[in-house]
């Protein structure tokens, strides 16, 4: 009889450690911890520093988040990370951060895009001033051998302005910006109507012969006859035998 309860018991033991195995083999850590009454380890959240946007390699892209003060902003990633400086060293390292960085590089900076628009400008501007001189010699009949001191007495006058201290339109510059459109508009002229070509020729400084030829016809507009110049052509011989 005792032998029978001895077995009992050892068989009841047996089974109820069987079902306290089962049961804590598929219990979750939170349910150990309350059974085995064992503190779980408490995980501390690392608060982001301002000075950490001072050290090398982080002060162009590290900022602080918005999302809070466990977090970190990356401004080439355009994301927010949550993690202390380790984490920030890590991200650092990614192949998406530095491949974001290498673009960054290739990018203009907003104030150098905007001291090149600014460069663009006074470059248009410059030119605008120089056809304008070169307009006002043609339309007044001037000579091209004035412009030089036509632009230096200009100068003279504005010394502070920017587009007057780059401007620069001397007499082969000013005959190269409407010669051809005059040569052009001349030459349209001339295959609607009747007109006298002139041939002269001419040796300059340099015992240079040049062929000058101008052009008379009738002016409708004005309704006069008049002579416009039409090219200087520079030639090796200047006899009249064919």
């Amino acid at each position: 009889m005792d032998v029978i309860n001895i077995c009992v018991l050892d068989v009841s033991v047996l089974l109820s450690f069987v079902y306290r195995f089962i049961v804590f083999a598929n219990m979750s850590s939170s349910d150990e911890s309350n059974i085995t009454g064992w503190p779980k380890k408490k995980l501390y959240a690392h608060k982001y520093r301002p000075e950490w946007q001072n050290k090398k390699g982080f002060k162009n892209w590290l900022r602080p988040s918005t999302k809070g003060n466990t977090y970190y902003h990356c401004l080439f990633c355009a994301g927010h990370y949550l993690g202390g400086l380790s984490a920030v060293i890590k991200h650092s390292n990614t192949d998406k951060h530095k491949k974001n960085t290498s673009s960054v590089k290739k990018t203009v900076p907003i104030n150098d895009m905007k001291m090149l628009k600014n460069m663009q400008t006074l470059d248009r501007q410059k030119k605008e001033a120089e056809i304008r001189i070169a307009m006002f010699i043609t339309e007044h009949d001037i000579a091209f051998r004035t412009s030089d001191h036509l632009v230096s007495l200009i100068k003279a006058i504005c010394p502070e302005s920017d587009i007057m201290k780059k401007l620069s339109c001397n007499r082969t510059k000013a005959t190269k910006t409407i010669g051809f459109t005059a040569f052009e508009d001349l030459t349209n002229r001339i295959q609607n109507q009747y007109f006298s070509l002139l041939v002269d020729e001419s040796t300059d400084k340099s015992s240079i012969k040049h062929l000058s030829l101008v052009v008379r016809l009738f002016d409708k507009n004005n309704y006069i006859v008049k002579d416009e110049f039409l090219a200087l052509i520079e030639v090796s011989d200047c006899t009249a035998i064919l």
